[in-house]
């Protein structure tokens, strides 16, 4: 092999790159010389060489500076100034990548240094100057016809109309055809020579094939191969003339051309080669004013027409029936946009969404917009094209790229610019389905083209790392696993990304922070997380990622947070605050039952030593005033019957002398009046006294009292007072009860006394052992009141009512 190889080589010669590729041949790159293949053979070695040439045998430059075999088992090669020479051994012929300005798909340069293809199959270049490039095998399913120096600055499409295998493209400013064989353009016709700008609208075909073209400025021409174009402009109504027409379409039910315009509707009668009025179709006469952006001939001869502003109109040409379809009868948008015939259903995209129409009922039966619940919503309300793959699909154009439509799983996957279409934006109703089921849709800035059954899904499984964490500033390793930290730093930043390189922009993430977050949060393209002021504890961020077809890899990359509390919330801090609470707590209870037996023996001395007073008070009263008044009456009535002194005077004096007695008496009563119940009025003082009890063992009263007067009258309250306070005494004394329910209640100028215990009762037919029931009953008659009462072994009620 090396007596062979010298045959090529010389002693100057030098070798930059070898590859020996998975058929075992080896691949020798020169820096002046091309490439050598060596391969084994039966007979020993053969050796190609390939030099630069034109021919599809040839490479590019003679320069190799590096080799890499795809997974096709396709030999790529970098050169010096030809950019990539692909070798396929099935025709052993190359492609040539190579980047001219008029080639946006290019390379960015045609000096290659480097090539390296990744495990999702995507295919890297290192550039000489212009750094790197990407070559993505799944992504490259979107193919543009784009010819810049040839079209108009903008480059925008407004029709497509197929003819075999040519298509025929109106543009800005002329017509264009282009072959689908070889994929370039055949031939531009430009327009009639005397029209410098020949904006075409649309085309139509006739059974003769001639072509029938409308522009927006121009009128109506015909145009074939023998004649060129030949102008038919309508001049015999001068205020009819339209000169934005914007539809036409040659119809197979006779033999005439419609033409839809800015003005409305017109015909052209294709015999006689001249325009027609509307006096034999009445119908169409009515509404041949109405602006006309499209026009469409069913597989029935039905004529529809999409209007600005009008809605859908469709003409029955047997019937000679006109059927209006708007907001009346279900179709909620009145610019038509495209038409789709899908069996009994015809499709309608307009500048409100989504419309299917039911052939058989003549009736809308479902509309979908931006707003219809997911997965049915459209990525944009506006419609241009419509057209079906053969899986049953919808393929909608539209202001913001192309979406692929499901009946039964809504829309499946939304295209746009970033995955290799002319533009997100495309143009009304410019649409080809070709025969073999390429795709064609026109827009803003040229043709955008494939077919549906070539395209894949991207089945990669990014994996997802962690690509920053920051954590109150200071920046820490994104490959760390476990972080912990002290509690004042706990605000955390998380920056990630799912390597899944196809298109970067539609990878989507959901992340969720466990002890946070309740459910995933959904971050879209978003690739950082932000959590602040965590409270300490553990955690677990845990974030997972999809490719731009979203496939998710559910795995993702997690970190465990924690994040310590401070020494006063640390587990034994709080076990030595709860100790200490405990602790006063158990000594204040204890010095509560100390005090209390203290308190009572106290508040019952006091109240006895206050009654001794009253008693010591009362005796004096009673010795030095009546007492003293008494003697005095004795002596009095002793000195009857004697002659000294009249019997008139003897008179007179005891009669002053019990007056003056019974007013003392009075006093005395009055003075025996409990001195809280003058302080604090009725209720308060019952308070006081419920209090008191309470404070022994063995009875507990309940008291309550509801809408009361501050003050009542003082005989009034004196004598409740003693009722209460009886009623009480007997209680303890000689019920036995456990519990007393005592209730005041003050009702339309009336007090409602309620006394009930659970006692053994007494026998209320039997005359009261002692004074106290009588003295209630007393007090109750004194004052003009009511009293009932009940007795049993269940306990004692009293039900007292007296005026206030």
């Amino acid at each position: 092999m090396k007596r062979k190889l010298t045959k090529y080589l010389s002693a100057k010669s030098r070798i930059q790159s070898i590859l020996i590729d998975t058929r075992g041949n080896m691949w020798v790159g020169t820096y002046q010389e091309g490439v050598f293949r060596i391969e084994k053979s039966p007979t020993g070695y053969r050796i190609s060489h390939y030099v630069k040439g034109n021919t599809r045998f040839d490479i590019s430059s003679n320069e190799i500076r590096d080799f890499m075999e795809d997974r096709e088992g396709r030999i790529w090669m970098g050169t010096k100034g030809g950019g990539i020479s692909l070798f396929k051994y099935s025709s052993s012929t190359f492609t040539h990548i190579q980047g001219t300005d008029a080639r946006r798909d290019g390379l960015s340069e045609n000096h290659v240094m480097d090539l390296f293809q990744d495990q999702q199959g995507i295919i890297w270049i290192g550039l000489s100057y212009s750094g790197i490039d990407k070559y993505d095998p799944a992504r490259n399913i979107f193919r543009t016809i784009r010819k810049d120096h040839d079209m108009s600055q903008n480059g925008s499409i407004f029709t497509i109309y197929g003819k075999q295998d040519q298509l025929y493209l109106g543009t800005t400013d002329r017509l264009m055809v282009y072959s689908t064989t070889n994929h370039q353009f055949e031939s531009d016709l430009g327009g009639p020579s005397s029209r410098k700008h020949f904006e075409v609208y649309n085309i139509s075909e006739d059974s003769d094939g001639n072509l029938w073209i409308v522009t927006t400025d121009q009128g109506l021409y015909r145009y074939n191969e023998r004649q060129g174009f030949v102008s038919f402009s309508n001049s015999k109504e001068n205020d009819r003339r339209q000169y934005f027409l914007y539809a036409v379409k040659a119809l197979r039910s006779a033999p005439e051309t419609w033409i839809g315009g800015h003005r409305g509707l017109e015909r052209f009668d294709l015999r006689t080669l001249k325009w027609k009025d509307w006096q034999d179709m009445p119908p169409m006469k009515a509404v041949a004013n109405r602006p006309v952006r499209m026009i469409h001939e069913d597989s029935r001869q039905n004529v529809w027409l999409g209007t600005l502003g009008y809605g859908l109109l469709r003409y029955d040409p047997a019937s000679q029936q006109l059927l209006t379809f708007d907001k009346k009868n279900g179709l909620f948008c009145e610019n038509i946009r495209s038409i789709l015939e899908v069996g009994t259903a015809l499709w309608i995209g307009t500048d409100c969404g989504l419309f299917q129409l039911d052939l058989k009922q003549l009736k809308v039966i479902r509309q979908y917009t931006e707003a219809t619940p997911a997965p049915f919503n459209l990525p944009n309300d506006v419609v241009y094209g419509i057209l079906n793959d053969t899986e049953g699909n919808l393929w909608l154009s539209s202001n913001k790229g192309l979406a692929k439509f499901s009946q039964q799983r809504g829309v499946v996957k939304t295209y746009d610019v970033t995955d290799g279409l002319q533009s997100n934006e495309f143009n009304t109703n410019c649409i080809y389905k070709h025969a073999n089921g390429t795709m064609y849709f026109g827009g803003v800035n040229g043709v955008s083209y494939f077919n549906p059954g070539a395209l894949r899904a991207n089945t990669f499984i990014p994996p997802v790392k962690m690509t920053g964490i920051t954590i109150s500033d200071s920046v820490y390793p994104p490959h760390l696993k476990e972080i912990v930290l002290p509690h004042h730093q706990n605000f955390i930043d998380f920056e990630f990304v799912a390597l899944n390189f196809s298109n970067v922009k539609k990878n989507q993430y959901r992340y969720k922070m466990q002890g946070i977050d309740p459910k995933w949060v959904q971050a879209g393209d978003r690739r950082t997380a932000s959590y602040t002021n965590l409270p300490p504890g553990s955690y677990v961020f845990k974030v997972i990622g999809s490719n731009n077809d979203g496939v998710w890899n559910n795995i993702g990359t997690t970190v465990n947070i924690t994040i310590l509390p401070p020494w006063w919330a640390t587990w034994w801090a709080r076990s030595l605050l709860m100790l200490l609470l405990a602790s006063g707590i158990y000594g204040l209870f204890r010095y509560r039952l100390v005090q209390q037996p203290r308190q009572r023996e106290a508040e019952i001395r006091a109240s006895l030593m206050a009654q001794e007073a009253e008693r010591s008070r009362f005796s004096r009263e009673l010795h030095d005033g009546i007492g003293a008044n008494l003697s005095l009456l004795k002596m009095y009535i002793a000195a009857f019957g004697d002659t000294d002194i009249p019997l008139s005077d003897l008179k007179d004096r005891s009669e002053k002398l019990l007056a003056g007695s019974v007013d003392e008496i009075r006093r005395l009563i009055h003075d025996m009046q409990p001195r809280n119940l003058k302080e604090l009025g009725l209720v308060k003082a019952v308070e006081d006294m419920v209090s008191l009890i309470n404070m022994g063992n063995g009875l507990s009263v309940f008291f309550t009292s509801s809408n009361m007067p501050e003050k009542l009258p003082e005989q009034l309250e004196i004598n409740l007072f003693r009722i209460v306070q009886e009623l009480l005494q007997n209680a303890i004394k000689h019920s036995g009860a456990r519990n007393v329910w005592l209730q005041f209640r003050f009702e339309n100028e009336t007090l409602i006394i309620t006394y009930r215990d659970n006692g053994i009762g007494f026998d209320t037919s039997a005359p009261p052992e002692g004074n106290g029931l009588l003295n209630i009953r007393n007090r109750v008659m004194l004052l003009k009141g009511e009293m009932t009462s009940k007795s049993g072994p269940q306990g004692t009620e009293f039900h007292l009512r007296v005026a206030g």
